[in-house]
């Protein structure tokens, strides 16, 4: 038997029995697992494709990451290096909760918004209907100063949340969702999410927006970059 006939009949081994193999970098920050976790069993969940790009132009090397996610069929493209956007994107798809750190407002801070996350919404198709259609759902946390909070106390206040996807290439701004409400006394802390249809064939940049009208602030975040295919 050659050594490429070994590698392969290994690699079927492998396949056969479902193990997985881990890489584990050498030094004292790695975490211990504990023993008893041989004894579970284990499901995959989530399987993903990553793939690193690079280009250079007059000796300017940049980067993008484009991350497949088998199970709904979802694209995402990442300018530049891994950041905690692509993660939580692919806990998202995975099924794992995921909570946005915003941190502490600056005493003079009315607003802070955290990171837009996006998750499609199936439709199934209907009998006799057009082909199956995705709509996407937006989610993005923010968080109030606590003088915002007081004086919805004695004013209907609302805030307005929008989710944007700007075209580069043709610089046009589309708003994709919009949704209203109003703000609660009690809460310093709000989760807004909209649901809105898949935009045509394109490459979409998106940002998440909240206006609080009455206040006159204002936040934006980029998120992710949105690659629609036929």
């Amino acid at each position: 038997m050659t050594a490429h006939e070994q590698s392969n009949a290994k690699t079927r081994a492998r396949q056969k029995s479902g193990a997985k193999a881990t890489v584990q970098e050498q030094g004292g920050g790695a975490a211990e697992i504990p023993t008893q976790s041989d004894e579970l069993e284990w499901h995959e969940r989530a399987a993903f494709h990553v793939t690193f790009d690079s280009a250079d132009h007059s000796g300017h090397v940049s980067w993008q990451i484009r991350v497949y996610h088998e199970e709904s069929d979802s694209h995402a493209i990442w300018s530049g290096r891994p950041d905690a956007a692509l993660i939580n994107w692919m806990c998202d798809k995975a099924g794992l909760t995921s909570s946005t750190s915003i941190g502490e407002l600056t005493p003079d801070q009315l607003l802070a918004i955290g990171e837009l996350r996006l998750n499609e919404v199936p439709i199934e198709q209907q009998a006799g209907g057009p082909d199956r259609l995705n709509r996407l759902r937006a989610a993005v946390d923010f968080q109030i100063s606590g003088s915002v909070a007081y004086r919805t106390r004695t004013q209907q206040s609302c805030y307005v949340a929008q989710i944007l996807a700007c075209t580069p290439a043709a610089g046009v701004m589309t708003i994709l969702a919009t949704d209203q409400q109003q703000l609660r006394p009690e809460a310093l802390a709000y989760t807004a999410t909209m649901e809105f249809d898949v935009p045509e064939t394109g490459v979409y940049q998106l940002l998440a927006m909240i206006l609080l009208a009455d206040e006159r602030a204002v936040d934006i975040i980029l998120g992710p970059v949105l690659l629609v295919i036929p």
